[in-house]
């Protein structure tokens, strides 16, 4: 039976399938061996082979062998079964946290106290449920209520049909979520136990119909852009009326609507969710998870992880919301001038501007970046990871556009020019918009050509332009749509039931990679991927993010938002409601 649960040297190592994963439950579940007057259970590992005619793609195999053994018994035995096969084998690695019984793990001290963190929060939304349902209070305390189930589930249906509320908006940000959780389901499958991980990335990176998978970080573009308008609409919405800007409680409201949801996620990834699965990539999976959030959870919780370690975030996704957080923070030296001085705004906005372009390029051109992450080695995506992609610095310019979008749409409103634009001027600026869109996206093909040649200043201009072009494009359909020029495209963005949909996409967010993680770290078996395989699992993580979203939004998202109101005496108005739960999503 151990013999049988191993891997034998597989086929179609060069086509490129270099992983295999043996029969994992075969061999755990050998329980109870009696040899030499002592017994074994089984234990399924994973080794690493450095052949010589494959020097830099190691094969990954499944060894079962007596839990007795330990690493140097599963090397030898491995480098025995390779010369049996007659393969040159130049190191062998097996890593102890690759190896696996069916021993059950203990909870740590730590996971006790998540499991307690969790049990409270349990009793406060039973015991605000059921005040909800059963006071008889003519005006019942709605800090009470902020746990209940019942009114935040309402508010999550509730749907607006106000003229204050930027409709468009929520549809925007829910197909964008959307488009997030499919890049990730593509893209991270190459992380996954597959066939033809190889061969599925030049296929998908050749053929132009497939920019919208290859370009998807436009995705976050757009997040960006969202985030600039709503910031910018809100606080010249509310300057009229107030005359005044509370600094401090402007970075509050946002650190105390983005951090609680983030904060579980973290303790969940950093404790229970180990548990939470099995399978030959399990441990490897949750573990590197669990040891980054227990390593960097400090700069999560303080928006800083994009320059701390960036290669080791906790949530990995959530570099974004550090840069969303700075960004927020810096907000105010572009609305202050645009609100005293608004020449002197738009000439700062100008060279602010100006002066992304030209560093994004140099940073592009001196890392001798190319402009596709996926024709990149390893060692070349991680530089442009930590040197471009990362940074606020270089992603910045498409929050800068948000906010020049959002302070139009204020004074367009404000004048009464939502009805004063001809036709002529709203179907030329449609055409810019899709063309820029379309540039922006399409662009990228021609650096994916299998005949292109690395040349660097084409691949930095791209990089340097790529973003704030399609930026431009999006804002500009937000205004349109806005000002109620944006006919057929309007009325889908702004159907109802994306309200409900919107404001669930900050914990879609953050839910979505963990439930993908998952499933590769659950794999009993090598896939083989193609878009017919992975599409109809892009729906299956939509509908499973969104299961969980909904009760993270419910328990620790609306709650801390109603308690924010309350405590802090915020009044609630049109347009905090629609930035609520503004752009704190992304990629």
């Amino acid at each position: 039976m151990v013999f049988d649960a191993s891997t034998k040297i597989p086929e179609g190592v060069l086509s490129s399938s270099l992983i295999s994963l043996g029969r994992f439950d075969e061999c755990i579940n050998i329980r109870d061996i009696t040899f030499k007057n002592g017994t074994f259970h089984g234990k399924h590992c994973l080794a690493s082979l450095t052949l010589a005619m494959f020097e830099q793609l190691p094969l990954k195999i499944a060894v079962c062998l007596p839990s007795s053994c330990g690493t140097r018994d599963f090397v030898a035995f491995v480098k025995n079964m390779a010369a049996l096969n007659q393969l040159e084998v130049l190191n062998v690695d097996v890593l102890e946290h690759e190896c696996h019984t069916k021993d059950s793990p203990e909870l740590e001290p730590e996971d006790w106290a998540a499991v307690g963190i969790l049990i409270f929060f349990g009793i406060l939304v039973v015991l605000s449920t059921g005040y909800d349902i059963f006071s008889k209070a003519e005006q019942r305390s709605k800090i009470l209520q902020a746990f209940s189930i019942c009114s935040n589930g309402k508010k999550l249906l509730a749907t607006s049909s106000s003229g204050q509320t930027l409709h468009a908006i929520h549809g925007i940000r829910f197909l964008s979520i959307a488009w997030v959780v499919m890049g990730h389901r593509y893209t991270d499958a190459l992380y996954a136990p597959t066939q033809n991980a190889v061969q599925f990335m030049q296929e998908l990176v050749s053929d132009w119909k497939n920019v919208g998978i290859t370009n998807a970080t436009l995705s976050v573009d757009t997040f960006f852009v969202l985030s600039g308008v709503l910031v910018s609409y809100v606080f010249f919405k509310r300057i009229p009326k107030t005359n005044s800007f509370n600094i401090p409680m402007f970075y509050i409201h946002r650190y105390l609507r983005l951090t609680p949801p983030l904060a579980m996620m973290m303790l969940l990834a950093s404790t229970l969710l180990r548990y939470s699965g099995s399978g030959p990539l399990w441990e490897t999976l949750s573990r590197d998870q669990s040891n980054f959030c227990r390593d960097n959870w400090w700069a999560a919780l303080l928006y800083v992880q994009n320059y701390v370690d960036p290669m080791r975030e906790c949530i990995g996704q959530s570099w974004y919301l550090a840069v969303d957080m700075q960004l927020h923070w810096l907000s105010p030296l572009v609305l202050i001038p645009l609100w005293k001085w608004p020449k002197i705004g738009a000439v700062l906005m100008g060279l602010l501007a100006l002066g992304g372009i030209i560093g994004t390029y140099f940073v592009a051109y001196n890392n001798e970046m190319r402009a596709s992450l996926l024709t990149q080695t390893t060692e070349q995506s991680n530089v442009m990871m930590k040197e471009y992609y990362f940074p606020t610095y270089t992603r910045f310019l498409p929050y800068l556009i948000g906010i020049g979008a959002g302070y139009l749409l204020v004074q367009a409103k404000r004048r009464n020019q939502v009805h004063q634009m001809s036709t002529l001027m709203v179907l030329g600026l449609w055409l810019i918009s899709a063309s820029l869109m379309l540039l922006a996206l399409c662009a990228v093909q021609i650096f994916q050509d299998s005949g292109y040649e690395y040349e660097p200043i084409g691949s930095s201009v791209y990089i340097a332009l790529n973003r704030p072009v399609w930026g431009l494009g999006v804002a500009i359909m937000i205004y349109l749509c806005c000002l109620d020029h944006g006919g057929y495209v309007n009325r889908l963005l702004s159907w109802e039931w994306f309200q409900p949909l919107s404001k669930l996409s900050y914990s879609i967010y953050l839910t979505h990679i963990a439930l993908q993680l998952s499933q590769y770290g659950s794999a009993r078996a090598v896939e083989y991927v193609s878009g017919h395989t992975l599409f109809p699992q892009f729906l299956g993580d939509m509908v499973l993010s969104l299961a969980f979203a909904v009760g993270l939004s419910l328990v620790f998202e609306a709650p801390f938002i109603v308690l924010e109101n309350e405590l802090l005496g915020e009044k609630k108005t049109e347009e905090t409601a629609g930035n609520s739960r503004s752009a704190k999503t992304v990629a």
